[in-house]
């Protein structure tokens, strides 16, 4: 079913086995197609993978950090809350002295008016 062809056996077309011959040829062909694609998918898989974790590192450091902001900032408030506190009772304090003062002035005023009307 073989003809010898410079020392080796090829099938000859329409002859029996060439038929199997090609096939063969072209399951394997596919073969080597499809392992490509294959490891083609398996390197974009990777690439994929590792900008997500990247990604997935990124925000979490993004997310930690805005944690530390976050404290910062309610530290911060806190202590002006508690200075407006301070501000606010030397604020009382003040006012109630000035009212206090107020106080003195107008019975010096009238205290005055009453010893000049009475001289």
């Amino acid at each position: 079913a073989m003809e010898e062809s410079r020392g080796s056996k090829v099938p000859v077309p329409g002859l029996p086995g060439h038929e199997q011959l090609l096939s063969m040829e072209l399951d394997a062909i596919l073969a080597s197609q499809l392992d490509h694609q294959r490891s083609l998918y398996e390197r974009q898989l990777a690439d994929l993978q590792r900008q997500q974790s990247s990604s997935v590192n990124d925000l979490q450091s993004a997310i930690e950090a805005e944690g530390r902001r976050e404290a910062a900032m309610t530290e911060e408030m806190q202590s002006h809350e508690k200075q407006m506190k301070m501000l606010e009772k030397q604020l009382a304090s003040a006012q109630k002295s000035w009212s206090t003062e107020q106080e003195k002035l107008k019975f010096a005023k009238e205290l005055n008016a009453s010893l000049l009307q009475n001289r």
